[in-house]
């Protein structure tokens, strides 16, 4: 990251990317959950003088409430889909990169980290105005879900598909943990 970069933090859980970049650039936590929400306050509180901006929404492919399985911060990770060892769940306002951006109040994502347990394709769905413009971001780094992209109806393969859609792009980062697939892509000059 450089000073002059925004950093999209989609899924910032309690903050460990988001804080630590803030420091470095520009960033937007997304965090829909209320208690990991509430944790990733108290860390900013704890870390004063980042360039730090939370926005309280699920990123997805449309601007709706839906429900976000959570057992709270003390849980799993939350999902848009019902999980094994997830019992609670809250309605939660989801939005799309791509109204969001519309909007004008938020700058353009130069990198985006993702990490939205199963949800990154609606996710990808809903930013495909950005990743296909002449702004998009440089970089992305994505942690596709095998085991959750089925209850969204999607697989890995359509999301690397999808993502090579919007560009050429270069992996310079790819490892396998627990049934997930940590990435780095950079987008190929157009």
């Amino acid at each position: 990251l450089h000073g002059d970069d925004v950093l999209y933090d989609v899924g910032a859980n309690v903050g460990m990317v988001a804080l630590h970049a803030a420091r470095k650039c520009r960033t937007i936590a997304f965090e829909p959950d209320p208690s990991f929400r509430s944790r990733l306050e108290a860390n900013m509180a704890l870390n004063p003088g980042r360039h730090l901006t939370v926005e309280p929404v699920a990123v997805s492919d449309r601007d709706d409430t839906v429900e976000l399985f959570t057992n709270g911060a003390g849980g799993k990770s939350p999902s848009l889909v019902h999980h094994e060892g997830v019992e609670g769940r809250v309605s939660v306002t989801a939005r799309s990169l791509d109204s969001l951006l519309a909007e004008g109040r938020l700058p353009k994502p130069t990198v985006i980290k993702m990490d939205i347990e199963g949800a990154e394709m609606l996710a990808l769905r809903g930013a495909a105005k950005l990743l296909q413009g002449p702004d998009r971001p440089r970089a992305i780094f994505i942690e596709v879900h095998d085991t959750l992209l089925p209850d969204f109806g999607s697989t890995p393969e359509e999301v690397h598909a999808v993502l090579e859609e919007f560009g050429d792009t270069n992996a310079v980062y790819r490892a396998a943990r627990a049934g997930q697939w940590h990435l780095i892509l950079e987008w190929s000059a157009t």
